[in-house]
């Protein structure tokens, strides 16, 4: 990974800060944005939608 642009993308996910950080929290999920226009795929779909396999559900541990 690095910083900037890819020379050719074979996928591009757009999505604004505030709703990126839904995302990683499990407050939200991609599906609930990209119907809601607020999160967009372009490009080969079977490789933007491994995008989604980022941002699994937290975790819950169990008591000690």
């Amino acid at each position: 990974v690095r910083t900037g642009a890819a020379d050719r993308p074979g996928a591009r996910a757009m999505v604004g800060s505030d709703d990126l950080i839904l995302l990683a929290t499990g407050a939200a999920t991609w599906p609930e944005l990209l119907s809601s226009g607020r999160f967009e795929l372009t490009g080969d779909p079977f490789l933007a939608l491994r995008f989604a396999s980022l941002f699994r559900l937290p975790v819950e541990l169990e008591p000690v």
